[in-house]
């Protein structure tokens, strides 16, 4: 009797460290992975976008379709990085163990971000909207990972 009470138990403990794995894993863990993706789309985006602007529509290299669609989609990313803030559990935690960048600079690279949808669409807004774009790299870590975005 004694050996299937170790079993059971051992069969429980399995059972319930699984489960613990799997919250961690669902609540913890994919968000920040989210976030991180998120950060991977905006480091795409500053490079993407670097050349749009009204200037681009005079020159004919760009239809002013194409600036507000970058308008809108840098206003887009703004919304879902600060949403980030949200759906990732224990941010602060997180970020003084350098998992996740710090609240402040989210929030700072989401405010730049509509500040560069709104430059875009203005002439004369090129040199505000290159600092934009090497401060959001700077806020999320851009710049460390993969050097200046310029």
């Amino acid at each position: 009797m004694n050996g299937w009470v170790g079993v059971f138990a051992t069969a429980i403990s399995a059972v319930l460290v699984f489960v613990a794995g799997q919250i961690v894993q669902r609540f913890v863990i994919e968000p920040v992975q989210e976030q991180k993706r998120l950060i991977g789309e905006i480091a795409h985006v500053l490079l993407f976008y670097a050349n749009r602007g009204p200037e681009g529509v005079e020159m004919g290299t760009f239809t002013a379709e194409h600036i507000h669609e970058a308008s809108h989609h840098l206003r887009n990313l703004a919304g879902r990085l600060r949403s980030s803030l949200f759906y990732v559990p224990f941010y602060d935690a997180l970020a003084l163990l350098g998992r996740v960048p710090k609240k402040y600079d989210v929030l700072e690279a989401a405010k730049l971000l509509v500040g560069w949808s709104n430059g875009i669409l203005n002439k004369g807004s090129g040199p505000d909207n290159i600092r934009r774009r090497r401060i959001i790299a700077e806020k999320l870590g851009i710049t460390k990972r993969i050097g200046v975005v310029d």
